[in-house]
């Protein structure tokens, strides 16, 4: 199957310009690198090695915090009447107040949408995976719209809280048991550089575990940050898009510059070269297997093909190429005009074959079929 024109005139380029093209993708493939990794232009994509924590390239946005407090009633040997043990890493049952949790939440950057206490009791079978099956909410403190920040505090019952533990266990039965958990959860939101209002959560808590006469009652805080990403532009922000043609441009690169240095090993541009040539002046050419010229016969050499054509349609003669030789010819009365390619010399210049670079252009010959000298003058170069 014949090759087209314009797919001849791409692998040419290709065979003869691989260095310059392998420079080209790679240097694509670095600036868009530095786009998707930096934030340079874009917004810096998850792919980006910089941490979240990254003081240049982040902001502190929400933190939230739980402390626990109780008061001891009595002289213990561990206690003495009246202490107050704030964030300890145990707590008497019988010998001290309920505990009071306080949850304080902040926002640097959006809004602070609701902060709340909640405790959480989870059922689990023994012989399972450790999923739960059965999950209770219960809100001891909440706080909706505090804006930028939030305080709550708010009494528990702890042996209201073992109570309820102990009832669900014994009414599930056998094989199944029964977590407590307090958490202090704060919900905030927003904006991005591309104005996109994005909501999350933060939460701190754990567990309310029983250890004999005492029990755990976890404290501790969390905090969040996110990356600025680019200053928005005058539109606004950087439209999401650019990313993805970033990408784009990343992956196609890397793609074009291996098949560019795989098919330069493939491609012969002598071959190519000789089919384009026969390509482009095909309808003014006859292939002959041989030629023997009659008499005596001045010969005259012509520099390129194109001229050669040229003088074909101004003698109304037909330009006979002998394969076995590598010959053009036009024969006018007892003169043979000549062209002879230099194939290995040429095949990478600027001239192919003798052609000058505009002679690759494409051009609309008259079909020569068709063609009467008197009539049409038109050569290939006009």
């Amino acid at each position: 199957m014949m090759e087209s024109y314009s797919w001849l005139r791409f692998k040419h380029a290709l065979a003869t310009n691989t260095k310059a093209i392998v420079v080209a993708c790679v240097v694509v493939a670095l600036f868009t690198t530095t786009m998707l990794t930096t934030g340079f232009v874009t917004e810096a994509s998850a792919l980006s090695p910089l941490a979240d924590d990254d003081e240049a390239t982040s902001f502190h946005a929400a933190s939230v915090e739980q402390h626990a407090t109780v008061t001891v009633r009595n002289d213990t040997d561990a206690y003495e009447k009246g202490e107050t043990l704030r964030d300890a890493s145990l707590y008497p049952r019988r010998n001290a107040s309920d505990p009071t949790v306080n949850a304080t939440a902040t926002v640097d950057r959006g809004s602070l949408d609701a902060l709340n206490v909640t405790l959480t009791y989870t059922a689990t079978r023994a012989a399972g995976d450790g999923s739960g099956f059965y999950e209770k909410d219960v809100v001891v403190a909440a706080v909706d719209r505090p804006r930028s920040s939030a305080n709550v505090t708010a009494d528990i019952p702890i042996e209201d809280v073992f109570e309820m533990r102990d009832d669900l266990e014994a009414e599930f039965g056998d094989g199944v048991s029964v977590s407590v958990s307090i958490a202090a959860t704060a919900t905030y939101s927003y904006e991005t550089p591309t104005g996109r209002t994005v909501t999350r959560t933060i939460q701190t808590g754990g567990g309310i575990e029983p250890v004999g006469q005492l029990y755990a009652l976890p404290t501790g805080s969390d905090r969040a940050t996110h990356r600025t990403g680019a200053n928005p532009d005058a539109s606004g922000g950087v439209s999401p898009f650019v990313n993805w043609l970033a990408i784009i441009a990343l992956l196609s690169s890397v793609v074009f510059g291996v098949a560019t240095v795989v098919s330069g090993r493939f491609i012969d541009a002598d071959e190519v070269a000789r089919e384009i040539q026969w390509q482009r002046f095909r309808d003014w050419v006859t292939e002959v297997e041989s030629y023997t010229p009659q008499g005596d016969v001045n010969t005259v050499e012509v520099t390129n093909l194109n001229d050669l054509v040229n003088l074909a349609i101004d003698t109304n003669r037909r330009v006979l190429f002998h394969r076995p030789v590598e010959e053009y010819i036009v024969v006018e009365n007892d003169v043979m005009y000549k062209f002879t390619p230099d194939v290995g010399e040429d095949a990478g210049s600027t001239e192919l074959f003798g052609l000058r670079k505009e002679d690759l252009e494409e051009t609309e010959f008259p079909n020569f079929e068709n063609f009467e000298a008197a009539e049409n003058r038109e050569r290939p170069s006009d």
